[in-house]
């Protein structure tokens, strides 16, 4: 059995040397041959070079800098579909499995196909943050059916449980779902690709689970903090959302236009409206905020 690790990454020299000692140290089942697929997306600090000398067997594929996470993943995605591997794993480069990963969602891959018939669905692992341990990534789910476009985080459990998608940060989709699927859509510039992709695998007729327990640790990045003058305006909070690692027009358009159903438009607006109210909030409280202290 082949597998495929896809990663991507762009100046976390230091991170992506550490995911791939935990990728390497983690326990693989009898059988399974790991092959590693990472796209350097033109970083400055050394990465593709330090990559080779510890990590000769990894194939480094160099980017321009412009690709961002969906680029990236999609670049490396695409390599390894051409080699035809049996599943693929896809991991983010800030993630760190625990030794037991593979075996975890390998195990929890078989279980179900034997379960389902033979059919090998998408395994999602979970992930917590290395100090509060609590859940960074997983499986999503509606929220309830009156927000059925509103997705949260699965709890973990200590069993499998089916997602609606997932974040893509520690994903087993095995060949079939690939051959189905295919690539990461290129429409999708950093973010929202692998929701799409779990919808898209899903309308393909296959399931997605995630499986027990948590596979490794994965921290949330610190959130950027506007200043107060960037923050009360609406140019900046729009053109902040609008940005390539948040919700792109013609990437969101994409996405809604394909999964939120009759009422997409209204799901479109939503996040540009979100940005406007922000900067309206922001200004009532500066100009409050002054007259008080005046």
């Amino acid at each position: 059995m082949r597998l495929a690790a896809l990663l991507t990454c762009h100046n976390r020299r230091d991170q992506t040397l550490v995911c791939l000692r935990a990728l390497h140290a983690c326990v693989r089942p009898a059988g399974y041959e790991l092959a590693v697929y990472l796209v350097d997306d033109g970083s400055r600090d050394g990465t593709g070079a330090t990559v080779r000398a510890e990590f000769p067997q990894v194939n480094v594929i160099e980017g321009d800098g412009s690709l961002f996470w969906n680029g990236g993943m999609r670049r490396a995605f695409g390599a390894a579909i051409q080699q035809d591997h049996d599943a693929y794993l896809w991991l983010n480069d800030d993630t760190l499995l625990y030794p037991s990963a593979l075996e975890k969602v390998l195990a929890c891959s078989d279980e179900l196909a034997s379960a389902h018939g033979g059919r090998h669905d998408i395994i999602v692992g979970a992930t917590c943050d290395s100090d509060s341990g609590k859940l960074t990534y997983s499986g999503l789910v509606s929220r309830s059916r009156w927000s059925p476009h509103y997705y949260v985080h699965l709890p973990v459990a200590d069993r499998p449980q089916p997602c609606h998608t997932f974040n893509g940060n520690c994903v087993l989709i095995p060949r079939a779902v690939v051959q189905a699927t295919g690539n990461i859509d290129d429409a999708f510039v950093h973010a929202i690709g692998d929701w799409d992709y779990g919808f898209r695998a899903r309308r393909a007729g296959f399931g997605i689970w995630m499986a027990p327990g948590f596979v490794g640790t994965c921290s949330h990045n610190p959130p950027a903090v506007m200043p107060p003058e960037e923050a009360a305006s609406i140019r900046a909070q729009l053109r902040k959302t609008c940005g390539p690692k948040r919700v792109p027009p013609h990437a969101w358009r994409t996405f809604v236009r394909r999964h939120c159903g009759l009422f997409w438009p209204v799901y479109f607006v939503r996040p540009y409206a979100a940005a406007v109210l922000r900067a309206a909030g922001a200004k009532f409280k500066r100009v409050f905020n002054l007259k008080i202290g005046g």
